[in-house]
């Protein structure tokens, strides 16, 4: 962009600019789409958008950005974009391999604990595939923490009964202080 502000010679500052890349539309557009109808206009770049996509694309064009294969524009003002997906792959698995067991691993979550609750199958219950989902999401979500540098305590309460525990201690409860009579007498 302040390539084209040089070229046109237009005394604006590149921060006054909204950049709105987004996901296309529509496929055939490409892969992301950013409008540049609200930097035209006598307030902003006295530009018709159309026009101006068109010139920010050529610009782009020419600066051969490996990660896009292509760059288009569509009406009213939209500069469209095409990765280069075999490029990107290759990057990606280059970081990665280089990085080794270490990618994506960071300190943000450093000084900060975290307490994650998962799977807690009911032994008044048979055990099913969804009970083994659980634990697989909440395992791999304490990982993904911990890699972050969360301190992560991992919590997984077995045999939790359920309400009907709670409703048998209240039960005893209420018939330890004879607020609760029983059927046959409290004998």
């Amino acid at each position: 962009m302040s390539t084209y502000l040089a070229q046109e010679q237009i005394d604006f500052a590149i921060e006054q600019l909204p950049i709105d890349l987004r996901f296309s539309a529509q496929a055939s557009f490409g892969d992301y789409s950013m409008p540049v109808m609200p930097w035209g206009g006598k307030n902003k770049l006295a530009r018709k958008p159309l026009s101006l996509a068109e010139a920010l694309a050529t610009i782009l064009r020419n600066m051969q950005i490996p990660a896009i294969q292509e760059i288009t524009v569509t009406a009213p003002g939209f500069l469209n974009f095409r990765l280069n997906r075999p490029f990107i792959g290759q990057v990606i698995i280059e970081r990665v391999l280089d990085a080794g067991a270490d990618f994506g691993q960071n300190d943000t979550g450093v000084g900060t604990k975290i307490v994650v609750e998962h799977t807690n199958i009911n032994s008044n219950k048979a055990a099913h595939v969804g009970h083994l989902r659980n634990s697989c999401i909440g395992d791999s979500v304490v990982r993904m923490l911990r890699s972050q540098g969360y301190h992560v305590e991992a919590q997984n309460y077995i045999d939790d009964s359920g309400v009907q525990v709670a409703d048998v201690v209240m039960g005893f409860t209420l018939l330890q202080k004879g607020e609760l009579q029983l059927p046959g007498g409290n004998e």
